[in-house]
């Protein structure tokens, strides 16, 4: 049995502006939506984030 190795691959590179993206900060729409959105529970209460939003925004940015 031969197995495949990564050189039998062929991966898709991301282009140089895609490449910024992903070092580009969260923008507060992005988390905001992101903690609205969320409504599985990991530990963590989301809905205290949500009442209390406006006080913790600059410590979460």
């Amino acid at each position: 049995m031969v197995r495949p190795t990564v050189e039998d691959f062929q991966f898709r590179t991301l282009s140089v502006m895609d490449e910024g993206s992903l070092v580009k900060p969260f923008s507060v729409e992005e988390v905001k939506a992101a903690v609205w959105d969320n409504e599985v529970n990991f530990g963590f209460n989301f809905g205290f984030l949500k009442e209390f939003w406006s006080e913790m925004q600059g410590d979460i940015m």
